[in-house]
């Protein structure tokens, strides 16, 4: 819950997320390997975010993907404040309509990333929490979305069930984590 509601207070979160496909547009300098992950790490997505599907392809992005510095990075996204943190290796900006739609991401991956390890946890990471899941958690270390230091390149099966729950048709946009869990425990009163 604390992954797709975005706050700790489940009294003023809600649950974003995408309705169309999304469309993603590389940018800046990502190695051969950075695409032949970013390719892996789509097609596994797609296989738990039906009905919709991402797709590389810069046609028409609504998703900007920047494998630059992150004083690059804050040129093209005003929202980012803290280029000059030496240990950022990625952030994502999410932006969605009142009825908390996403219609539109930018993503960072810093190319002070050496380690290979960590950047492929990276770039599932980013592109993951560009779903709408956007907090991580102290709570699971084998996650994508671990809060502590994270070398890991492939979801864990909690990670899937959260992905395929959060697009499952039955989950509402909008929706606070009062109606998630009517919705996925029923009334427990």
């Amino acid at each position: 819950m604390e992954v797709a509601l975005n706050y700790p207070s489940t009294n003023s979160s809600h649950i974003v997320k995408w309705q169309t496909d999304i469309h993603i547009a590389v940018h800046g300098s990502p190695s051969v390997n950075d695409i032949a992950i970013l390719r892996q790490l789509t097609d596994e997505l797609n296989l738990l975010i039906k009905p919709i599907q991402i797709y590389l392809d810069e046609t028409d992005p609504n998703l900007h993907l920047f494998f630059t510095s992150p004083q690059t990075f804050q040129i093209t996204e005003t929202y980012f404040k803290d280029a000059d943190n030496p240990i950022l290796n990625g952030i994502t900006f999410v932006y969605h309509y009142p009825n908390y739609q996403i219609y539109k991401a930018n993503i960072l991956i810093s190319n002070r990333i050496k380690d290979p390890m960590k950047r492929v946890h990276t770039i599932r990471e980013e592109i993951t929490q560009s779903l709408g899941l956007l907090t991580d958690s102290w709570q699971y270390e084998k996650s994508i979305f671990y809060e502590g230091q994270s070398y890991s390149t492939s979801f864990s099966e909690m990670d899937k069930q959260l992905i395929q729950l959060l697009y499952n048709t039955n989950i509402p946009i909008g929706g606070q984590a009062k109606d998630v869990l009517l919705l996925l425990c029923g009334d427990t009163n």
